[in-house]
């Protein structure tokens, strides 16, 4: 079954991804631009279907993980980790019986990480001559 973080999703009936690149053009003194770099986009995933939920707990969790902004993993034929929900409407419906059909969007995303620092433990030596005083210093014109 598809799962969205720890949410099971009774069922699914539309999946569509769409992603994109950037790639960047130069132009050159004479003949065509060239690309030098080309840089991944981020993933974007609609999906719409259906949960069954008698307590409502799946609606509210959802919308709490939204609203955290939380990094989930999405299962569904494929695996995708880190997306975060940007989008969660649901519709209730008398045709599903204790539940409500859904829309969602999500987004992959790549998190940078903090960069470590380093501890000195032995004091560093100073490596300018400390001031002497000079007295008084006649200023040149």
């Amino acid at each position: 079954m598809p799962k969205i973080g720890d949410v099971m999703i009774d069922l699914i009936l539309d999946v569509d991804r769409d992603g994109d690149a950037n790639a960047t053009e130069h132009a050159l003194e004479e003949g065509e631009p060239i690309t030098d770099h080309v840089n991944a986009g981020s993933k974007t995933i609609n999906i719409s279907g259906e949960i069954k939920d008698k307590t409502g707990s799946k609606r509210t969790k959802l919308e709490k993980y939204r609203d955290d902004g939380k990094l989930l993993d999405f299962n569904f034929t494929s695996r995708l980790e880190n997306v975060l929900i940007l989008k969660f409407s649901t519709k209730d419906s008398s045709e599903i019986k204790d539940g409500y059909s859904f829309n969602m969007t999500l987004k992959q995303v790549r998190i940078s990480k903090r960069g470590g620092t380093t501890k000195v433990k032995a004091k560093a030596k100073q490596r300018t001559k400390a001031k002497k005083n000079a007295g008084r210093v006649q200023v040149k014109k």
